[in-house]
């Protein structure tokens, strides 16, 4: 069954990148922890387990792609040892809270390991100074904020930036399939959350945009058949707490 939906034609400026880069600089002061009640306190765990899914190896490059402000930096230093890890992201104000998550890292990291972020759209990406041929490419929450052209430029984004074998994990939040969680969590997202991003002095237009961002992910159905088509790939999926997010992990061939 899908939860796909048809959006309204005054919805598609959402998906330019003029846009989002303007909203997302304008949240970035409070979406960390409007992002952290959007999933109820469970993103963190998600952004863990898609981590997780990527078995990062000592010494592996790594590109967290749509990094935002480097939430998930930590998670993959762990396991890089002497490695390196590359953030990119086309928000401002994003990747300046990234950069000193980068800073604070390179300060307790291994002396080897490298750690650097990059201001970049991610179907822009310039394949100089090192970037390409990576080991693993990890993605948390941004796959919803692309045009669903985009979604399924993926794959070829994949197989140009991830060495044979590399393998991928993105996470996003999702809409439910239960009719018994997806009408309770879009309620909260479309009109609750936008009232905690005003209380938090946020716009609460702009978290308005995060419930349409999810209602046209839906569960992801449509992009997952697309990429498991794909014959370069080899992708697994697995809904997180009862689908309110959706994992989608796997390798190049």
């Amino acid at each position: 069954m899908k939860t796909e939906v048809e959006l309204a034609p005054d919805a598609a400026p959402a998906f330019q990148s003029g846009f989002q880069r303007a909203l997302f600089d304008e949240m970035s002061t409070t979406y960390g922890l409007v992002n952290l009640l959007a999933s109820f306190g469970f993103a963190w765990w998600w952004r863990y387990q898609s981590v997780r899914a990527l078995a990062v190896q000592p010494g592996q490059r790594v590109l967290d792609l749509m990094c935002g402000m480097g939430e998930c930096f930590g998670f993959i230093a762990q396991k890089l040892g002497h490695g390196a890890l590359h953030g990119l992201d086309f928000a401002p104000q994003m990747i300046a809270r990234a950069q000193k998550r980068a800073l604070a890292l390179g300060r307790t990291a291994n002396p080897a390991r490298e750690v650097t972020v990059r201001l970049q759209d991610v179907f822009q990406i310039a394949y100089d100074a090192g970037w390409g041929n990576y080991d693993r490419l990890h993605c948390a929450f941004g796959l919803k904020t692309l045009a669903r052209d985009q979604k399924r430029r993926v794959p070829d984004l994949l197989c140009r930036l991830l060495r044979p074998g590399g393998r991928f994990s993105f996470v996003e939040i999702a809409v439910p399939r239960s009719a018994f969680l997806r009408v309770p969590y879009l309620i909260y997202l479309r009109y609750l959350i936008p009232v905690i991003g005003r209380l938090l002095m946020g716009n609460p237009q702009n978290y308005r945009m995060l419930a349409l961002y999810t209602t046209d992910f839906g569960a992801g159905s449509d992009l997952i058949s697309h990429w498991q088509a794909d014959v370069r790939l080899q992708v697994r999926t697995r809904p997180l707490c009862g689908g309110c997010a959706c994992l989608i992990y796997g390798q190049v061939l």
